[in-house]
């Protein structure tokens, strides 16, 4: 039985998945050039992994694949447990996760667009997958929380 709380929460995450989707196909119709400064928005193919490791696709799809297909049983335990944090913290792993693959899977590439001078260029699925990873990290280190 689904709750208002439960209703809410995956109605954020299509919006936030969604968010994301619409920018990177924006951004790939619409492209800006390299404007320079503290913060722009621009398209970038990255055809990289995380931090830059050049992966082939033959390897690299496959392995995202399983890894969401782990987040995603991790979403179920965490839902019929009512853990909150360890849902919420895989649900945005898992939604940025799969929107760069659906990337991947259309394209070839990632889609990246936001400039900020002091880091790699990125996208809002790298930010979700940032901030699940960040809500992990004290479920990690406090093992009564998982289970």
């Amino acid at each position: 039985m689904l709750t208002i709380r439960t209703t809410v929460w995956f109605s954020i995450l299509i919006c936030l998945a969604s968010a994301d989707r619409l920018i990177k196909e924006f951004i790939k119709i619409y492209p800006t050039s390299d404007q320079g400064g503290f913060f722009y928005l621009s398209y970038y193919p990255n055809e990289n992994l995380a931090f830059g490791l050049p992966v082939p696709s033959w390897f690299s799809i496959p392995l995202i694949a399983l890894v969401l297909i782990f987040i995603f049983y991790l979403i179920s335990l965490a839902y019929y447990k009512n853990n909150y944090q360890l849902f919420a913290a895989t649900t945005l792993i898992f939604i940025g996760g799969i929107s760069n693959l659906m990337d991947r899977l259309l394209y070839g590439y990632i889609i990246d667009f936001m400039h900020l001078w002091f880091l790699p260029i990125f996208n809002l699925a790298d930010i979700y997958l940032l901030v699940g990873l960040l809500l992990l990290i004290p479920l990690l280190t406090n093992k009564q929380h998982v289970s």
